[in-house]
Formats: structure tokens, sequence, C-alpha cells
């Protein structure tokens, strides 16, 4: 076996220099004895060998595959060029592991999608598909999960697998990336609470209240809902006997802002100098103009004729969006 300063082992010095043979992974009748990742690095940019006639029909068939598919130019010549840097290396009849050609893919810049070349390869049984990948949003959970105290830990994990549909229960499974938003709006009641209890168990009702009615509108609704989804499971779990959360309601809408008294609108115009700047008190305090609707403003907006004031929003037009000065 050729030690680690054989040319063999060596890095390209340049990279219109050829790279050599593999040293041992084409040997006659030489098995695997570990796996290991392989670093494809040092063939990216390199002057490959010319290839051999059994490469050659596999890139051969792989053109005819993205012909037959209407691949682009750009990406046939990537994909070809990740399946000629591995049937040199590993030769043109191995199993190609999903690892590696991603790591070629990497090692290419990712460029082009290798979707393709896996479905090619799996055509012709030479692909080996890697473990499934841990969705990032269940990742997530378990991060933040971890990251709290051990029983309310617990619970929390006893939540995701309710949520899951891991006990008996009749609703289905929910997604991961649900509950990674529900955890988004319990961080900070999860974070307040953890200084104070030591168990969900311990939360009662008025705490519920007070943190959702720490937040206004949206945000409001959709902790009461990640609250709700939570103590309920806790209870269908029977960790805990009474559900705090129950008979609070939320509404999504903000609560609209009171008129101004008579007294306080009177000498409300006196206060600008510009006429641009009363004309903003103006729809603002008496129309209601929202900030979207003053930047949306234009010249032609203004039709003298009527004496009206076209406002534009998004959506389906409204049949009369006019403002009418007094």
């Amino acid at each position: 076996m050729p030690s680690r300063g054989h040319p063999r082992y060596r890095r390209p010095a340049h990279p219109d220099r050829p790279v050599l043979d593999p040293p041992i992974a084409q040997a006659v009748g030489q098995l695997v004895l570990f796996e290991a990742e392989r670093d494809w690095h040092p063939l990216v940019g390199a002057l490959l060998p010319p290839p051999l006639p059994s490469v050659q029909a596999l890139l051969a068939d792989f053109a005819r595959h993205t012909a037959e598919h209407h691949w682009t130019e750009e990406s046939t010549e990537t994909m070809a060029r990740i399946l000629r840097m591995a049937a040199t290396w590993l030769g043109a009849d191995a199993i190609y592991r999903e690892e590696d050609l991603r790591a070629l893919h990497r090692a290419q810049g990712n460029r082009g999608r290798p979707g393709g070349l896996n479905a090619f390869l799996r055509q012709r049984g030479q692909f080996l598909p890697g473990p499934p990948r841990r969705d990032r949003n269940e990742a997530f959970v378990q991060r933040t999960i971890a990251a709290l105290p051990t029983r309310i830990g617990d619970e929390l994990n006893t939540w995701v697998r309710v949520l899951r549909g891991a006990t008996r229960s009749h609703h289905r499974a929910t997604g991961y990336g649900t509950m990674r938003r529900y955890l988004v709006h319990l961080a900070p009641v999860l974070a307040d609470w953890t200084t104070r209890y030591t168990t969900l168990h311990q939360v009662t009702t008025a705490d519920v209240v007070a943190t959702v009615s720490a937040v206004q509108g949206a945000r409001a609704h959709e902790r009461a809902v990640a609250l709700r989804s939570l103590f309920r499971a806790l209870k269908h779990a029977r960790l805990i006997f009474t559900d705090p959360t129950r008979g609070t309601h939320v509404t999504r809408r903000e609560a609209l802002p009171t008129t101004l008294a008579p007294d306080r609108l009177a000498g409300l115009l006196d206060t600008s100098a510009h006429p641009a700047g009363r004309l903003v008190l103006a729809l603002t305090a008496l129309h209601a103009t929202n900030s979207t609707d003053l930047r949306n403003l234009t010249l032609a907006d203004l039709l003298l004729a009527r004496g009206q004031l076209l406002l534009r929003r998004d959506g389906p037009p409204p049949p009369a969006s006019t403002c009418t000065p007094k």
C-alpha cells in the first residue's frame, strides 16, 4: 500500500494536471473496510483523465436521458461533470451514495439540482439514498424544548407527542411547522413562567389572562391559540386536572381607536403652518386615513370638479373610496 507521502495521496498542485487513478477503490476484489466521508474538493477544477469506455457509455446514457427530459444546457453540463467525477473515481458500475453526490454538488458551488441525477441513477439501480434529513422545524422544536428546565421540558415533549398523534386522539397529526409557530409565541411566556414555576401544573387562569392581555391584536390571538393547544394536550395526557385556558376568548381584530372629542379637534389645523401638514392632519383626524393611504396619494387623485380626494387601496376597488372636504 502506498504511504501517505505517495503522489497518489497528494492533491493536484495545478488544476490542469490530470488526477491519478484512485489507488484502491477500483482494485479487483477489494472490499470496503469501513465507510468514511470523502473529500471531493481536490477533483473540482482538476483535469480528469480520459474516461474509460464504461464511463463513456454511462455519460452517453445520461446525455440521452437529459435530452429526452429537456434539461437546460447549464444543468446538463453541471450534473454531467458531477457524474464523471464520481464515475472516474468510483467506477461506472458502482452504487453511488447520495452523500457523495451531495458532497460533489456542494464542491461544485451548489449549481443545478441534483434530484434529476439521483433519479437517473435510481432508474439504473445505482443509487443508494442517504438517511432522511431531519426537518428544520422539528430540529427547532427539539432545540427549544431542550433549553427549558427538565420538568417543564418533559411536559412540552408530551405536548409534542399528543400533537403528533402518538396518543389516542381523534385529531390528525399537527405539523412541526405549526408547533414552531406556537413555540415562537410561547417563548416569552415560558421564559417568565420558568422563573416562577417548576411545572405547568402551577399555571392558573389568572396567569393566562395576564400574559394574553400583555399583547394586543393578532399577537394576543396567536398567543392564546398556542396556550390553548398546550394545555389541552396536557389535559388530554392527564398531566393537569384543569385547563387554565378554558373560557378565555381573544379575537383577531384590534379595537378601533376612539374618536377625538370636538374640543380637541378645534384648532387642530392651526397647529401646523404648512399646507401639507394640515392636509395630513385633516385626513388622519377626520377621515382615519392610514399611513399607506397617505403615501399612495397623487395629484391625479384630487377631483376638483367634485371636490373629492380619491384614496387608492390594494385589492378590489370599493364603489366609492373618496374623501369629501367639509
